[in-house]
C-alpha cells in the first residue's frame, strides 16, 4: 500500500459522496450493501466484554446515505475524550467490491474491503495514524439473541487479529 493508492481510493469515495444526496429509505439501498439491513436505523449501545467495562459506553448508529449508495456508521464514546468515528461503506463498481473508509477525531484513517458471511460483516484493511500503519480486521456479527458483537484487532498485536470485543444491544 502506498500513498498514491490511498489517494485514489479516497478520491473515489469523495466523488461518490459529493455527487449523491442523502436518502434514508432502506428499500433504495444499493443491492451490494443489503447485508447491512439488520443494523440500519437503530441506535446500538455497547460495552467492552474483555474485560467488562460498563463505565465506558460505545454508541453506534447505522444509516443509509447518498441515495442508498453508501452506509454510514457513526460511533461515539463520550467517556474517552469525546471519541468519534465515522465509517462509510460503499460499493466500488470499478473493483467490484464493497469498501470502507474510516475517519476518527483522534488522527486515524482506515480503509479496506468488506465481505459478508451469513450474519457476519468482515472488514480488513489498513489503519494509518500517529503511531504508523497497521493491518486491521473488524467483524460485526448479529447473534441469535439480537445483540451485535464487534471484534476488532490488528495483525501487529496478534496474527489472529485478537483485540477488543464489544457487545451491543439495540436501544430503540
Amino acid at each position: 500500500m502506498n500513498f498514491k493508492d490511498i489517494l485514489r481510493h479516497s478520491a473515489t469515495l469523495f466523488f461518490i459522496l459529493l455527487f449523491s444526496s442523502n436518502f434514508t429509505n432502506a428499500q433504495d439501498l444499493n443491492e451490494n450493501l443489503t447485508f447491512f439491513k439488520p443494523l440500519l436505523n437503530k441506535t446500538w449501545k455497547g460495552h467492552f466484554q474483555n474485560p467488562v467495562v460498563e463505565e465506558i459506553t460505545h454508541i453506534c448508529k447505522w444509516d443509509i446515505i447518498k441515495s442508498g449508495y453508501a452506509v454510514r456508521l457513526n460511533k461515539s464514546v463520550p467517556e474517552v475524550k469525546g471519541f468519534e468515528m465515522e465509517i462509510t461503506y460503499y460499493y466500488d463498481a470499478m473493483d467490484k467490491e464493497v469498501k470502507f473508509l474510516t475517519i476518527t477525531n483522534n488522527g486515524h484513517l482506515s480503509r479496506g474491503t468488506v465481505t459478508n458471511e451469513g450474519n457476519r460483516i468482515i472488514t480488513i484493511g489498513w489503519q494509518m495514524g500517529p503511531n504508523g500503519v497497521k493491518k486491521v480486521k473488524q467483524t460485526f456479527e448479529v447473534g441469535e439473541d439480537g445483540n451485535l458483537h464487534d471484534y476488532f484487532g490488528s495483525a501487529e498485536a496478534d496474527e489472529n487479529f485478537r483485540g477488543h470485543y464489544i457487545k451491543y444491544t439495540v436501544e430503540n
